[in-house]
Order: C-alpha cells, then structure tokens, then sequence
C-alpha cells in the first residue's frame, strides 16, 4: 500500500494527480491501494510526458503563456523531487 506521505505528495503534482484518478478509475481501485513503486512508476511517465514532446503536457511547456510554461517547469521539479525521495 502507498504511503500516505507519498500520496499527499502525489495529489500535489497536478497531472500526476490526474493521471492516478485515471489509473484508479480504470483498475478499479484507490490510490492507497497502489504500492509506493507504482505510485512512483506513474511520476516517471507523467515526467516522460513533459519531456517527450508531442504531449499535452510538452506543449504546456512551450506554450505562449507565461504561467502554463511556469506550471509545467514546477510540476516536473515536482516529479523529480517524488521520484528521487521515493524511489527504492
């Protein structure tokens, strides 16, 4: 089961928030229900998201507004941060 830390840390990060909604959803199950590896798994390929280019997320990044291109450059510092401090 993922830790409650982890996943206060997760609902934070606004796409990858989103995309555990969908993965819940689809599984049938919570969030906590996941493990700390999966949850960690998903903020691997939300960040692979932004970077990868072609992807909702990527055009965030070069968008013509000041505060998208802001939002995306702190959700993937935010990834960053997950990934690092919760990766076994």
């Amino acid at each position: 089961m993922a830790s409650a830390q982890l996943i206060q840390a997760a609902n934070k990060i606004t796409e990858l928030s989103y995309t555990l909604e969908n993965v819940c959803y689809d599984d049938r199950t919570t969030v906590e229900l996941m493990t700390d590896a999966a949850v960690v798994a998903e903020a691997r390929h939300v960040l692979g998201l932004f970077l990868e280019g072609g992807t909702c997320q990527s055009e965030m990044l070069e968008s013509d507004d000041r505060e998208e291109r802001a939002e995306a450059r702190k959700q993937i510092r935010q990834l960053k941060r997950l990934i690092e401090k919760f990766s076994e």
